[in-house]
């Protein structure tokens, strides 16, 4: 028998995912598989989540907070027992920190971000806001495991393991060129190219100084020289890094034009989102997607390596990164870190049931002008500022520039049952692509999922129409880039296809 030469990356993947059909097999005729560290990660995180919660005085408090507590640490474990699931990972780590943590201990210490101590004087209305966040990490939690289920019930093995083929050349083309068109012009209206590794409070002054704020210059000018430049880069490099592994078997095989891209990409990031003149949001779905996307763990160790860093990223690491934000350096440690500004989340949920008490749901306009950001309001009147600013103005702020929790906003807009739908829709799309990372790896779905898990850090600080221009024109952008089916017709591909296909 002769040696095939040609056997490489696709026949490995290949032979990987043999195995893992003979295992998932062998795990059904056995019975369900419980993952042996699911228990005694289950009862730490209870015991965690009931010593934080024993300063509480009122035990119903205490039981609110430390349920929904639990909720979010038992969604990270099924997020990373059975192998990575990235998106659901992302937003349980979070939500443990910003509205698990931190209203324990500013229920604790009755005092919440901003000084606002009258926030927690009504028991009823903070046990209504526990409840509102509770309800919220239930429905995303079922959302999750109704589309987790919908996939363990079907055998699906994607014939192409390697995202071969999937990238069209012309949006990739047009993404890079429109990046170095966009970089000289964005670099003059920040004042410069130093400028870009200011402080974010330093390079805001710059841009007022110059003409340049959002409220001079208009929306679609702020994007134009703001947004759309690391929006385009991060577009850039994933598609580059998406084509590079779909020809790779060797050094030799990289195109130059798409290592070229990938440099110039990455050059265009450390520029416009670096975490010294931009919202750590930012940065980390900048740096994060680009580390998913080339390494593409998938394995539950690596499952229990990124929900570990996660949790050191939300509980430690992003009080911390706030010594970026101005010149004063401040960085918030301990439990003082918990009712700083970075943890507004809590209180915004408190404010919004005093909004809805005062004017009543809204029925949608926020969320439909978040979606429709890219209108201009000379053309849509009508379209509604980032909800979180109305809520911070009734709660009488001066600084309105807040956030607002995602499940927050769909109650403000729908109600009890919109709070449950949204959630509940946003975890049926967040198993989806985590569904495709694990078991479709060559998939549209799965090509975008390490961009959605840490945009997802947005879409849960919120508001809606401050963070979809955001994330959203990254999305449209990767979606038009990716093809839906594979084009390429390699002989080595078509016949990794026919065995693939045979296997099932």
């Amino acid at each position: 028998m002769v040696a095939n030469p040609r056997f490489g990356v696709e026949d490995l993947v290949l032979l990987e995912r043999i195995v893992e059909v003979m295992r998932e097999k062998s795990t059904a005729r056995q019975g369900p598989h419980v993952n042996p560290w699911a228990i005694p990660l289950l009862v730490t995180a209870l015991a965690a989540a009931v010593w934080l919660a024993s300063k509480i005085d009122s035990p119903g408090l205490a039981v609110l907070a430390t349920v929904n507590a639990l909720a979010c640490g038992a969604g990270i474990i099924r997020s990373i027992v059975n192998g990575l699931r990235p998106v659901a990972t992302v937003f349980f780590t979070f939500s443990f920190a910003w509205l698990g943590v931190a209203p324990i201990i500013q229920i604790s210490e009755s005092t919440v971000a901003w000084g606002d101590g009258a926030a927690l004087y009504d028991p009823m209305r903070v046990a209504t806001a526990l409840a509102l966040n509770l309800a919220g990490t239930v429905a995303f939690f079922a959302g999750v495991e109704f589309t987790r289920a919908r996939y363990n019930k079907r055998s699906f093995v994607h014939p192409y393991p390697m995202p071969a083929g999937r990238i069209r050349p012309w949006v990739l083309f047009a993404v890079i060129v429109l990046g170095i068109a966009l970089m000289p012009i964005a670099i003059q209206a920040n004042g410069g190219l130093a400028s870009l590794f200011l402080t974010r409070a330093e390079l805001s002054a710059q841009r007022a100084e110059l003409g340049n704020s959002y409220d001079e210059i208009g929306g679609p000018a702020h994007a134009l020289t703001v947004l759309l430049p690391g929006s385009l880069a991060i577009v850039g490099a994933l598609l580059c890094i998406y084509a590079i592994q779909g020809r790779w078997t060797s050094f030799m095989q990289i195109r130059v034009a798409h290592f070229v891209g990938l440099c110039v990409a990455c050059v265009s990031l450390v520029l416009f989102s670096n975490p010294i003149a931009n919202s750590r949001f930012t940065a980390a779905a900048a740096f994060g997607t680009l580390f998913l996307a080339w390494i593409r763990p998938r394995s539950a160790r690596w499952g229990y390596l990124f929900a570990g860093f996660m949790l050191i990223a939300t509980l430690l690491i992003y009080p911390l990164a706030n010594v970026f934000r101005s010149q004063t350096f401040n960085v918030w440690t301990g439990t003082e870190a918990f009712t700083s500004p970075d943890f507004d989340g809590f209180q915004q949920v408190i404010n919004t049931l005093d909004y809805v008490s005062d004017y009543g749901h809204t029925w949608g306009i926020h969320i439909l002008s978040g979606i429709g950001f890219f209108v201009p309001r000379s053309i849509w009147a009508a379209k509604a500022e980032p909800a979180s600013e109305a809520i911070a103005a009734n709660a009488g702020y001066v600084f309105t520039n807040l956030s607002l929790p995602i499940h927050a906003e769909f109650y403000l807009e729908f109600g009890w049952l919109g709070l449950l739908a949204g959630m509940a829709v946003l975890g049926i799309v967040a198993g989806r692509l985590d569904g495709a990372w694990l078991k479709a790896p060559g998939t549209k779905a799965a090509m975008v999922a390490p961009y959605v898990a840490f945009a997802m850090l947005g879409v849960i600080r919120g508001p809606i129409g401050g963070a979809t221009p955001v994330w959203g024109a990254v999305v449209v952008l990767l979606m038009l880039g990716i093809t839906s089916r594979e084009k390429t017709s390699s002989p080595e591909l078509v016949e990794a296809a026919e065995r693939n296909t045979a296997l099932k």
